[in-house]
């Protein structure tokens, strides 16, 4: 009882303390950090949490007119109070274990950069309570210089917070042990390309992640350190053409090691994986990428790169001309998700940005997200789940399947349904971030949202896109294709939303994915608005433009086929098949693996599926046989 008496006067003395702070004008510090003295001596995460969350709301109401930095200290307790209680829930309060998170809370406020690494990093995808019991890991073995390594210890956390494995064809590697990780980059940091502690944590998770033993990774850097084009390595690795004609892979036979890799060759996926391995070892951030083309499947390598004066992703070493023109995905390492490359390409932009303005910018980007949930401008966040199923395994690292057509949201108002004041707040607290970091992905990510969700006019529209285009719009067009489809999905009036892709088409010409997405787009509208001559005229569009360029021109033939037969005409359905499959070329030699992803292939079952529909049987036997053949 005389527990629940101090806990009930411990809030309430807090709370007036944080209330007098806040009313004096909000000092940047003193308010966040008097809720983390008293959790520190004996207050629970409960009250704290909630008073940071008062807090936080308060700031929120308050915005734009709020201080930037006082907003950067209170989101970084907040986050930090909610990551250490979801690792002591379930706990008494003075049991040993609350007792143990107590402790981490005062390692880490005694270490400012490396709890702000940390928190910041940490994303809703992560499993928090493994975040931290690896820091409590690198705590036990190595605590007294992880203040002076704090994004190689953030970056490491949140990548190994499970075992990383990746799936190269029919093999796996599969990390070692993270604290080996984190003593190869420390050990060698003199050596490495881009050294380790002026790199920020968002590009570290990319040089972290590597799945090839200590060993491996010593070798590579006694072969390539210094290497200013490590993405040449690809070409290191010679092609297993007995391998392509049925042959087991030797190196797979011999040991699948980046020694065996290189002594006896392999296929694109083992190239790739070399030198992004290799990348890795000698300190360059590096990603593997796959796409699939009209020709089938094809694994290239991405990684960071710099002339001595600026900082840039190169994606285009080992990326044939047939993959020019398509997306390429990746995993990231922290998610274990698969994103566009030119998301990862973002990321270059955070090597020019001091790491106070890239929490300023985060801790901006959480305010508005906030004062969204407040005035209801967007759906709360989806409830977390826990344990170790939290995130998808790692797919295996061949090149990524057919993207799924994106589902087109219904439009919404399109003329800033909600209080212009409270939409004004939120855009404001975003440029305001952006301005710190233009390359903050969750900030435009947040103005996609409040478009999507039919909260902006169409000028708020014009100006965003004008700005996102000047920024993103050729150096990462995947991304800014991202933020700007719903932009223009939640266009109303159906004459401007056509203009807008027709705008967007010309804009992302050069693009061949993202324009046929464009066409895609639009013809749903038309279907849509019940214009089903415009919407086959916008199909028909891809079909003949994009026939060897990727595996969008699936969607748009299935697509012009339902229309055909909703209007009872059916008997042009063959034909239609038949014209874009003689548009096609069959997969070179050198693509012949991938010859059932091939667009040639796929096109031509289809077409002998309707062939036989409509009884020509001998035609479709016809196709059947050039289908086998492969030519």
């Amino acid at each position: 009882m005389a527990r629940h008496g101090e806990r009930t006067m411990r809030r309430l003395l807090t709370g007036l303390l944080i209330a007098t702070s806040w009313c004096a004008g909000g000092a940047s510090g003193p308010a966040a950090s008097d809720v983390l003295d008293a959790l520190e001596a004996g207050g629970s995460f409960e009250d704290a949490g909630a008073t940071l969350g008062s807090m936080f709301d308060a700031a929120a109401r308050a915005a734009p007119d709020v201080d930037a930095d006082f907003v950067r200290d209170l989101a970084e307790a907040r986050r930090l109070v909610a990551h250490l209680a979801e690792v002591a829930s379930g706990d008494d309060p003075q049991t040993a274990a609350s007792e143990h998170v107590r402790g981490t809370l005062r390692f880490l406020r005694d270490r400012p950069k490396l709890r702000a690494s940390l928190v910041f990093l940490v994303d809703p995808a992560d499993d928090v309570p493994a975040v931290y019991a690896l820091l409590d890991r690198l705590r036990d073995a190595r605590g007294s210089i992880l203040e002076e390594w704090a994004s190689l210890v953030a970056a490491v956390c949140v990548v190994h917070d499970r075992p990383m494995v990746r799936r190269i064809n029919e093999n796996v590697a599969t990390s070692a042990d993270p604290i080996a990780i984190f003593d190869y980059y420390v050990a060698h940091e003199r050596r490495l390309f881009f050294g380790v502690r002026p790199v920020p944590a968002e590009l570290l998770v990319h040089l972290v992640d590597t799945t090839a033993s200590l060993p491996e990774m010593a070798w590579a850097l006694e072969q390539h350190q210094g290497d200013r084009a490590v993405g040449a390595r690809f070409f290191d690795i010679a092609y297993d053409q007995d391998h392509l004609r049925g042959e087991p892979k030797k190196s797979t036979v011999a040991g699948w090691t980046l020694q065996n890799i290189r002594r006896y060759g392999g296929v694109c996926a083992d190239q790739a994986y070399y030198a992004m391995t290799v990348a890795k070892a000698i300190g360059v951030p590096a990603t593997y990428v796959g796409a699939v083309s009209g020709e089938g499947a094809h694994a290239w390598v991405g990684f960071l790169q710099s002339d001595g004066r600026r900082v840039w992703w190169n994606f285009d070493t080992g990326r044939y001309d047939a993959y020019q023109g398509v997306r390429g995905r990746v995993l990231d390492p922290q998610t274990r998700r698969q994103i566009p490359d030119s998301t990862v390409s973002l990321l270059a932009e955070l090597s020019t940005v001091g790491a106070h303005d890239r929490q300023v910018a985060a801790a901006l980007t959480d305010l508005a997200r906030r004062r969204m949930e407040l005035d209801r401008l967007a759906p709360p966040p989806a409830p977390k789940r826990r344990g170790k199923g939290r995130r998808d395994e790692a797919p295996a690292a061949t090149a990524p399947p057919t993207d799924d057509a994106v589902p087109v949201p219904a439009p919404g108002p399109g003329d800033g349904s909600a209080r212009a004041s409270d939409v004004g707040a939120v855009l404001d607290l975003l440029e305001a971030a952006l301005r710190r970091c233009p390359g903050h992905a969750p900030a435009w990510a947040a103005v996609s949202d409040l478009s999507a969700a039919g909260h902006l006019t169409l000028d708020d529209k014009t100006r965003w896109a004008t700005v996102l285009h000047r920024l993103c719009g050729e150096r990462y067009p995947d991304f800014s294709w991202s933020i700007i489809r719903p932009m223009i999905e939640g266009v109303a009036d159906v004459e401007a939303q056509n203009g807008l892709w027709n705008r967007a088409f010309d804009g992302y010409g050069a693009r061949l994915d993202i324009a046929a997405d464009v066409r895609l787009a639009q013809g749903r509208m038309w279907e849509r608005a019940g214009d089903t001559r415009k919407a086959g005229q916008c199909y028909e569009d891809v079909i003949i433009r994009f026939a060897n360029a990727g595996p969008f021109v699936l969607s748009a033939l299935l697509r012009a086929e339902a229309i055909l037969r909703e209007n009872g005409r059916s008997d042009l359905v063959v034909a239609l098949y038949g014209r874009a499959w003689n548009a096609t070329k069959p997969p070179s030699p050198r693509s012949a693996m991938f010859l059932m992803s091939s667009n040639w292939y796929r096109i031509g079952s289809f077409y002998a599926q309707r062939l036989a529909e409509f009884g020509r049987d001998a035609d479709a036997a016809s196709v059947g046989r050039r289908l086998r053949n492969g030519r």
